[in-house]
């Protein structure tokens, strides 16, 4: 958010206070009326994204804009089947064959292919950001500082509670690792409930945590990606304080950076900049490899694909206008699951012969 006032007879940007585009939306879905909601659309692509998502209306118990038609693409994708949470759905993972979406609702729910719930797990009180799958058990870390173990059957194996929020789960050789608001790292053994702490890793919340030539890498808020060893030494330090990274994801031996700049970064092993890759016109907020493509989820609710030459394939609208698409992956060889701000779990097949 940005605070004007007038000096000198020009306007002077006095203030800036950076929210997560996930909390701004909470807070639209307080406004009164949505005669708000309709005035903040007007005043930057970022909040007309927000203002646009139907979860908010919802909120205030409207109907919000009309979804965009699906658009014509050069990727042919036809849904296969679709499941819905009750509020924003965040976060995906395929374990067992089934597949596993987090949500702002509380809950964990599990999917068949078919679109049907299989289970519904509940352990948190507040919106879970973090799924992954450790030791075939189902892990869960949400904004109420929980990490959450579970078996099939929905049972809590065990429960974390850290002194921070959670956004990343990710397993790194024996490990389980989640990234934190705060801009720390934690980590778990299978064998002591005692973690590894790595306070202030990053100065600002650590939204992509992936691992990658038997590291682990974190981006964040702060700009900057630390590619860090097995003992969580920081080895190298990537800075971009210009922007921040809010995806990254290791394709074809190089490293792809999503940043709120709306671009794509991509480095080499040595965390050289090689190439930039531009089309999204808000910040994307996923990124996954599908069918020798890599896919990147966009603020309006489509998915753009790109070549490993960085040429631009085309986009697929798969999601309401202004539901951001939070996660997407590849659910078996012919699979693509995408959850978005819609609240909408989707499955998609490719119509290719």
């Amino acid at each position: 958010f940005r605070h004007f006032q007038l000096e000198g007879g020009k306007m002077a940007d006095i203030t800036q206070v950076v929210l997560p585009i996930e909390i701004v939306a909470l807070i639209f879905g307080h406004f009164p009326t949505s005669h708000d909601l309709r005035r903040v659309r007007r005043v930057c692509k970022a909040w007309n994204a927000v203002a646009s998502n139907p979860c908010v209306w919802s909120e205030l118990g409207v109907r919000g804009p009309d979804p965009m038609p699906f658009a014509d693409s050069c990727i042919p994708l036809a849904k296969v089947s679709s499941g819905i949470h009750d509020n924003i759905t965040f976060q995906l993972v395929v374990w067992r064959d089934f597949l596993f979406s987090a949500s702002y609702d509380t809950t964990v729910r599990g999917w068949s292919k078919e679109g049907e719930c299989i289970s519904t797990f509940r352990g948190h009180s507040t919106f879970i950001f973090g799924l992954e799958v450790w030791k075939d058990r189902l892990v869960s870390g949400g904004y109420d500082g929980k990490v959450v173990v579970w078996d099939f059957d929905g049972k809590q194996l065990k429960t974390f509670q850290i002194p921070t929020q959670v956004y990343c789960c990710r397993v790194w050789g024996e490990l389980l690792v989640v990234s934190c608001f705060d801009g720390s790292l934690y980590a778990w053994s299978d064998t002591s409930d005692d973690p590894i702490v790595v306070s202030q890793a990053h100065t600002k919340q650590i939204q992509a945590l992936v691992t990658w030539n038997g590291k682990l890498v974190s981006g964040s808020w702060d700009g900057t990606i630390k590619t860090w060893d097995v003992g969580f030494k920081c080895i190298k330090t990537t800075v971009n304080e210009s922007f921040y990274v809010r995806s990254l994801q290791p394709w074809n031996g190089l490293l792809y950076a999503g940043c709120s700049n709306n671009k794509i970064y991509v480095y080499t092993p040595d965390m050289e900049l090689v190439q930039v890759l531009e089309g999204h016109t808000a910040p994307l907020h996923c990124l996954t490899p599908w069918k020798g493509m890599l896919l990147s989820g966009d603020w309006d609710g489509s998915v753009r694909a790109w070549s490993d030459t960085g040429k631009a394939l085309g986009s697929f609208t798969c999601h309401q206008e202004g539901s951001a698409v939070t996660s997407a992956l590849a659910w078996g060889a012919d699979l693509l699951a995408t959850c978005s701000y819609d609240r909408t779990v989707c499955v998609w097949e490719t119509t290719e012969k």
